[in-house]
């Protein structure tokens, strides 16, 4: 289960925070809620990881890939951060 929660952050940035697993179906809905709040512009986007209790390779790769389209990612664990280095640091970019 993944629980996403929509906040407005300091100078009207949008904060997506998750919590749960991002691993199938959910890598893919994360994705759009994340491209949609880049494409309008002006308003920074902050995903806060601090809730993520597991991500599998498609969550790192997407995580990647929004992080390189602006999103800025906060909170990530120690063990989120191993993760997504090797799913993403690895080269495997999709």
């Amino acid at each position: 289960m993944l629980r996403i929660s929509e906040i407005s952050g300091k100078g009207g940035e949008i904060v997506l925070r998750l919590e749960g697993r991002l691993t199938g179906g959910r890598v893919e809905m994360v994705e759009t809620l994340c491209r949609h709040h880049l494409g309008k512009g002006g308003k920074a986007l902050v995903v806060d990881l601090a809730g993520v209790s597991y991500l599998d390779r498609e969550g790192a790769l997407m995580l990647g890939r929004v992080k390189e389209a602006g999103a800025r990612l906060v909170n990530c664990s120690p063990f989120l951060r191993l993760l997504l280095r090797l799913h993403w640091g690895s080269g495997e970019k999709g």
